[in-house]
C-alpha cells in the first residue's frame, strides 16, 4: 500500500486534521487528530478510498479495525471497496451482549487487513493478529493510519503507514 500523497497530507494540514503537538507522543511532533474528518467528509473520503483500493490490489475479503480507533477506518474503507468489515477488540471480549471478541465473528477463511489509527509498539497489531488467525483468517497486511516508528513489516505482515512521520511535518511545516 501507498502512503497519502503530498497534496492530500497538505490539504489535511490546512484544515487542522494534521498538528504540531504541544508535546510529543512516542517521540511525534506531528498529531493526526482524525476527529476532524467528521466535519470533512470528502477528505475521509479520500483517505478510505486510499484504503480501499489497495485492499482490493492484495486480494483482501474483509476489512478489521483494531477498536475502537480503527473501526471507523474500517467502516469507511469497507463501503467504499464494497467489502465486510468486523471489530477486533484487543482489550478482551465484551462485557455485554455476546461477549464476542469479534464483531461479527464469521470470519473464517478471509483474507483480511487490519486497520488501525496508530502505531507505537505494535502490540495492538499483534494482538489482533492472533485473535483473527484463532478464528481461521488470514491476515494479508495491516494499515495505519499514523506512526510513532518507521515500520514496513510486523513479524511477517507488511504494514502501510499512510501518513509517514516525514510527511507529516513536511504538511504541518508548510501550512504553519
Amino acid at each position: 500500500m501507498q502512503p497519502i500523497g503530498r497534496e492530500l497530507a497538505t490539504a489535511l494540514a490546512n484544515a487542522g486534521i494534521l498538528k504540531k503537538s504541544p508535546r510529543a507522543v512516542d517521540g511525534a511532533e506531528v498529531v493526526v487528530d482524525t476527529r476532524g474528518l467528521g466535519t470533512r467528509p470528502h477528505l475521509e473520503a479520500l483517505i478510505a478510498a486510499t484504503i480501499a483500493t489497495n485492499a482490493v490490489a492484495i486480494g483482501a475479503t474483509l476489512l478489521a479495525g483494531v477498536a475502537n480507533s480503527g473501526t471507523a477506518w474500517a467502516t469507511s474503507a469497507a463501503r467504499a471497496a464494497g467489502l465486510p468489515h468486523c471489530n477486533v477488540l484487543v482489550d478482551g471480549p465484551r462485557s455485554k451482549g455476546l461477549g464476542r471478541q469479534v464483531e461479527p465473528d464469521e470470519i473464517s477463511g478471509h483474507r483480511l487487513v487490519l486497520i488501525d489509527n496508530w502505531l507505537s509498539t505494535g502490540d495492538s497489531l499483534r494482538t489482533a493478529r492472533r485473535i483473527v488467525e484463532s478464528l481461521g483468517a488470514t491476515v494479508a497486511a495491516a494499515v495505519v493510519i499514523s506512526a510513532a516508528i518507521d515500520v514496513a513489516d510486523l513479524d511477517g505482515i507488511p504494514v502501510a503507514v499512510l501518513w509517514p512521520r516525514d510527511l507529516l511535518q513536511t504538511a504541518v511545516d508548510a501550512s504553519t
